[in-house]
């Protein structure tokens, strides 16, 4: 079994993002190899999500849509938003 990393969801926005769908992914019972393959991919970014290695808000979407926690994901993917319309 793999080490499962502690998440600070308190250090940033991201980090909240992962916290929240591991969160969320473990209160539905899936593993990540499960939700990927909801998402139509591998358990690998839904584990480089959740340890803020990626993000993006199209992952945003498809977990929210995936999870049927739309309104629980939309205050995260605002965040994204305005952490993504802030660059440069």
């Amino acid at each position: 079994m793999a080490d499962v990393q502690k998440l600070d969801p308190s250090a940033s926005p991201l980090d909240y993002f992962g916290s929240e769908l591991r969160r969320v992914r473990e209160a539905h019972g899936l593993k990540q190899g499960q939700l990927g393959s909801m998402m139509y991919c591998s358990g690998s970014p839904i584990g480089q999500i959740e340890t803020i290695r990626e993000a993006s808000l199209r992952y945003a979407h498809l977990l929210a849509t995936a999870l049927s926690v739309e309104k629980s994901v939309a205050r995260i993917r605002r965040v994204l938003e305005e952490r993504y319309a802030a660059r440069p």
